[in-house]
């Protein structure tokens, strides 16, 4: 008998592809759906090492430090010194993943959306399991206000990923949405995904969302009154992350 070339994952993806979600079922699909996932990401991230190891131990050596210096400039926001490290592991490995992310990251915080897209676009292609790299390049629409993009990036990377993404990922990304929602005239679907959370959430989804609901309306002193409120509960950091979409969006005039 003929053994089959097609690998087991692959086959039993296929399985999952036709076949009916119901009971029990649709949790060995869940799980399976899980396990192709994790199978792509372990092909890109040996494709990454691959690369790597292309590198003479000195080259190697070079390379990784160039990216924890590049990772310590961007966290301290001196963007133009991780740019300059940045030459160094872009002059041996252009197209590794990690080049591409923090430089695409650089250019955020340096507001050159367009350059930060193209980066992020070459992430994108050549490893397309990575959801923080569709996640930031999603963001370079919604920063640049291409709403109906923004919108479809994000449903796609909740179609594609849900099942990996952490929760305040999932949070972050559905708030997104319901901005854009309302960027497009949608008022209605943006506070229905606003509403299916509340005020005991882990993330400050409900009291942002209905600020930027108030913002639309043109009410300043009911969003301030939400923002205000979630200030009170939540982090500092994930207060930020929240205002930061507001900002984004035109209607918080500083952070």
């Amino acid at each position: 008998m003929m053994k089959s070339s097609i690998p087991a994952i692959a086959v039993s993806a296929l399985l999952a592809a036709v076949a009916p979600i119901s009971g029990a079922f649709a949790q060995d699909q869940e799980d399976l759906a899980r396990q192709v996932i994790e199978h792509n990401r372990t092909k890109e991230a040996d494709a990454a090492n691959a690369m790597v190891k292309t590198l003479s131990d000195d080259e190697q050596k070079v390379f990784f430090e160039a990216l924890r210096d590049a990772g310590s400039f961007l966290s301290q926001k001196r963007n133009q010194e991780a740019l300059d490290k940045l030459h160094d592991a872009e002059a041996l490995l252009p197209e590794h993943p990690a080049v591409l992310n923090f430089k695409g990251s650089a250019y955020v915080n340096l507001r050159d959306f367009d350059r930060a897209a193209d980066y992020f676009d070459k992430l994108v292609a050549s490893f397309p399991t990575n959801w923080q790299g569709m996640f930031n390049r999603i963001e370079m629409d919604f920063v640049r206000h291409n709403w109906k993009e923004a919108l479809s990036g994000f449903e796609n990377l909740l179609e594609r990923h849900a099942e990996v993404l952490p929760k305040p990922s999932l949070r972050l990304i559905d708030y997104k949405i319901a901005i854009c929602h309302i960027k497009l005239g949608d008022t209605a679907k943006g506070k229905e995904i606003v509403e299916k959370y509340g005020f005991f959430d882990d993330t400050p989804i409900y009291y942002y969302g209905n600020a930027a609901l108030a913002y639309d309306e043109g009410n300043e002193a009911s969003a301030q009154e939400w923002i205000n409120n979630a200030r009170k509960i939540y982090s500092p950091a994930a207060n930020a992350m929240y205002a930061d979409a507001l900002f984004e969006a035109g209607w918080l005039q500083m952070l």
